[in-house]
């Protein structure tokens, strides 16, 4: 594996914290950031939250980017998203960002899955991220 999955997440989720710990603008800027990843946007409405992750994982896979790769692969978990809903979301992305979308959907996001499902991402690990998301 070349990158830890748990660790992509707890680091991206810690230094978005250290960043609005700055000063009173970055802490503001921050809030706003956190709101939209945590419940502003992926809160239910007329698109269920699960749905809006699928959707996330699939623009995460296309931009090739791991950070969010991780948050959106947990995030579909939480929205009670099964691996198979989470692979077919990243196959309609790759079917539209080509082989490095095919890359990223059978390496790091398999990853993903398979770390936050599995006995190494414990419940403390959840509740740790959920809470810096401001969703515990």
């Amino acid at each position: 594996m070349a990158e830890d999955p748990k660790e992509l997440l707890f680091s991206f989720t810690g230094d978005l914290g250290a960043f609005g710990a700055g000063n009173d603008v970055q802490a503001a800027q921050a809030g706003v950031i956190m709101d939209l990843l945590g419940k502003t946007i992926y809160e239910g409405s007329i698109v269920d939250a699960k749905t809006k992750e699928l959707v996330a994982v699939g623009v995460s896979v296309y931009s090739r980017c791991p950070y969010c790769i991780a948050l959106h692969s947990f995030g579909a978990l939480e929205a009670g998203a099964s691996k198979e809903e989470i692979l077919q979301a990243s196959m309609v992305a790759s079917a539209l960002g080509g082989g490095p979308a095919i890359a990223y959907s059978v390496t790091l996001l398999k990853d993903c899955i398979e770390t936050f499902q599995g006995g190494s991402f414990t419940e403390d690990d959840r509740m740790e991220i959920l809470r810096r998301l401001g969703m515990a």
